[in-house]
């Protein structure tokens, strides 16, 4: 994965792999999502989550996966839930 997803890796597999946490953002939230209630379009949202993911990931390999999966999972689910300023300790629950 290192060398696919590394500076010199395959540009197309990195465009195949976005789309398939597109795929699978949207399958698994398209039953939760009311377009009416966000403030961002759609395509928009699951471009920005699926280039972070990716970005996450990469970073991640580069740091020789210095952290297990599951703290990787944790890191993503939990920047993607609340977000990076919240994540970055920048906004507060009031």
């Amino acid at each position: 994965m290192k060398v696919i997803l590394g500076p010199n890796g395959n540009p197309s597999f990195q465009v195949r792999l976005k789309e398939f946490i597109k795929n699978k953002m949207l399958h698994k939230f398209s039953d939760f999502l009311n377009e009416e209630n966000m403030m961002v379009p759609l395509d928009y949202l699951v471009a920005y989550v699926s280039s972070a993911h990716l970005g996450v990931i990469q970073c991640w390999l580069e740091s020789d996966m210095d952290r297990s999966p599951q703290e990787m999972a944790h890191i993503l689910s939990q920047t993607t839930f609340w977000g990076p300023v919240h994540v970055a300790g920048l906004k507060r629950d009031n």
